[in-house]
């Protein structure tokens, strides 16, 4: 995913192709990391450390289609 202005006024770290690294809310391997999404859209399992500011966040939210109001 590409960074927003806000994420790169941040910090976030771009690969070659201008994607953003970002988080997942799954834990990595251990408890001081989280995994992640790197640049090329890989699952990154092993994760980073929790406070590394080069990273991005994307917003989860689940969505009930069947609610009505789609």
């Amino acid at each position: 995913t590409k960074p927003t202005a806000y994420a790169n006024s941040n910090g976030a770290l771009k690969d070659d192709r201008g994607n953003c690294w970002w988080w997942l809310r799954s834990p990595g391997n251990d408890q001081t990391g989280a995994a992640g999404v790197g640049g090329s859209g890989v699952v990154r399992s092993l994760g980073s450390i929790v406070n590394n500011v080069t990273r991005a966040v994307r917003p989860a939210l689940w969505v009930n289609l069947e609610s009505g109001i789609f």
